[in-house]
């Protein structure tokens, strides 16, 4: 019994990402639900605990060990083994990068839909913010050149 409940109260203390610990306290549940049923069905012949109703009792100390480390696990910091899957949130320069990239792809659009007065003025807010983005990506661009080249159109 002694190493049950050990065990109980060492596994959780391991806990450190919050499926962990909604799996610890997932498993403390389950272990307080069967230790209800566990003690209502035990018998006792005599003035002692039947056997069912101490296991009942191991199942209440380790469900409820559980249950709380997974419960406090959840609710504090998860701390630096949280969920590896989460991104930090990008720097300015990959927001800058995805905005010019982004006009760049408008300007493009127009062009195809043979709007030149767009393409003209979002080109222009492109060199404005980033005239070495303006020189490598837009002037390059063939589908652009009809709207930004002067001369009868």
């Amino acid at each position: 019994m002694r190493r049950l409940v050990a065990l109980a109260l060492i596994v959780p203390c391991a806990c450190a990402t919050p499926r962990s610990n909604k799996v610890a306290l997932g498993t403390g549940l389950a272990f307080l639900t069967s230790s209800i049923v566990l003690g209502a069905t035990a018998e006792s012949d005599g003035p002692g605990l039947a056997p069912q109703a101490k296991l009942a009792l191991v199942a209440v100390f380790a469900g409820t060990a559980l249950t709380v480390t997974g419960a406090i696990g959840l609710l504090r910091d998860p701390g630096p083994l949280a969920d590896e899957t989460t991104q930090p949130p990008p720097g300015p320069e990959v927001t800058h990068q995805r905005d010019l990239e982004a006009m760049l792809l408008r300007a493009l659009d127009a062009a195809a839909a043979g709007d030149c007065a767009t393409v003209v003025s979002v080109t222009t807010e492109l060199r404005r913010r980033d005239p070495h983005y303006y020189d490598l990506e837009v002037l390059p661009e063939p589908a652009l050149t009809p709207c930004l080249t002067p001369g009868p159109r």
